[in-house]
């Protein structure tokens, strides 16, 4: 078996089982994740994105390593994905795809992230612990499962843009990833991120670089006890504001029946000492198995001033109404508010949204088949 990679786990319909937020195995069970995702649970509810428009993706299984999926956005916005799994795997359905919003005040550092199928430079994801993130591949069953092999996935848009994305797990120790995103009329502006990463029983270490300014970047997670993980990341780049530091800290109590977790984060320009930035969040149970809370914050370091704060809520149906249906909202001193109902069956996804950002109101519909 290999290691867990600490990603959000959704019961299967209709069990009504508590399921850890975090996976678990006999090896690994004391692995901490990536740094990176340091306080990915509290992100998640502050700051998830209300689907914009209406997006239909229509998911099959051609094999049982290969899947295909065509998505269409309005306006017309088609795209075609192809995925390799050396592991046979059931497609990985979730209507929470859509990329991270923006509703948190920027970072010194810039960072790369997926949005809505490309690759771009954005300096405003909010206060993240990691700068350098690789983009998670639609049906990441390698990733997400530990088993050793590897996945290869492309995706063509229609504005003549390509990406491609490679996972290895090439041990339980070890894994490789690369991502590719490139204009087919211009691969010479194409962007490439590479990242491996080492994992043993207590600790996670990832080494990732991007031609993008010219990054490189370190991190590290080390878990000292069952709950409590301490870590750090370094990244150096060719634009010196995006030469940081980071440290963190993570508390993890999984005896009760939804985990309670808290999260520290201290980032740091290293040209700028006047540049730091402190975050912390908190996330557990309302009501046990059933509704959960989350706050997350923000602030200038030295002066405390100008900072944000991000509320979120997360109702699952299933113990109280026997629906797989998830009901999110949040809200933000920044001027955001979203409210979304997610409908997870055995054969269809389902996620309806609405909010306000800024002054500017959003509705959308996704559908996956």
């Amino acid at each position: 078996t290999g290691m867990e990679d600490a990603k959000v786990i959704v019961p299967p319909s209709g069990s009504g089982e508590p399921v850890p937020f975090r996976e678990q195995n006999t090896f690994f069970t004391n692995n901490p994740g990536e740094y990176e995702r340091l306080d990915e649970e509290a992100r998640d509810m502050v700051d998830f994105t209300i689907p914009a428009g209406a997006e239909l993706s229509l998911t099959r299984t051609l094999s049982p390593q290969v899947s295909t999926s065509f998505n269409f956005l309005t306006p017309f916005y088609p795209s075609l994905t192809f995925t390799y799994s050396s592991q046979s795997s059931h497609i990985l359905r979730t209507p929470f795809h859509v990329p991270t919003s923006t509703t948190l005040p920027p970072p010194s550092t810039p960072r790369l992230t997926p949005n809505n199928g490309t690759l771009i430079h954005d300096k405003y994801v909010a206060n993240k612990a990691s700068s350098l993130s690789m983009p998670a591949s639609r049906d990441d069953s390698v990733s997400r499962t530990g088993e050793l092999g590897m996945e290869i996935s492309g995706t063509i848009e229609m504005d003549r843009t390509l990406q491609a994305s490679y996972t290895h797990r090439i041990s339980p120790f070890w894994k490789a990833q690369a991502h590719v995103f490139t204009p087919l009329q211009r691969p010479e502006h194409a962007e490439v991120q590479g990242a491996i990463q080492y994992s043993s029983r207590s600790s996670c270490v990832q080494v990732q670089a991007t031609n993008e300014s010219h990054t490189v970047g370190v991190n590290l997670l080390q878990s000292l006890n069952r709950r409590w993980a301490v870590g750090g990341e370094l990244l150096h780049s060719a634009d010196p504001q995006a030469t940081t530091y980071s440290v963190g800290c993570r508390y993890l109590n999984n005896t009760f029946r939804t985990p309670l977790i808290a999260t520290s984060t201290f980032t740091s320009s290293l040209t700028d000492p006047n540049s730091n930035t402190l975050c912390a969040s908190i996330t557990g149970a309302l009501l046990p198995g059933e509704l959960t809370g989350s706050l997350r914050g923000s602030a200038d370091a030295g002066r405390f001033k100008g900072g944000a704060l991000g509320v979120g809520l997360e109702w699952d149906t299933q113990r109280r109404l026997g629906l797989p249906m998830k009901v999110k909202a949040r809200w933000n001193n920044t001027g955001g508010a979203g409210l979304m109902l997610a409908i997870r069956a055995t054969s269809i996804n389902v996620a309806l949204g609405l909010g306000v950002e800024n002054g500017a109101r959003s509705f959308g519909l996704y559908l996956e088949l």
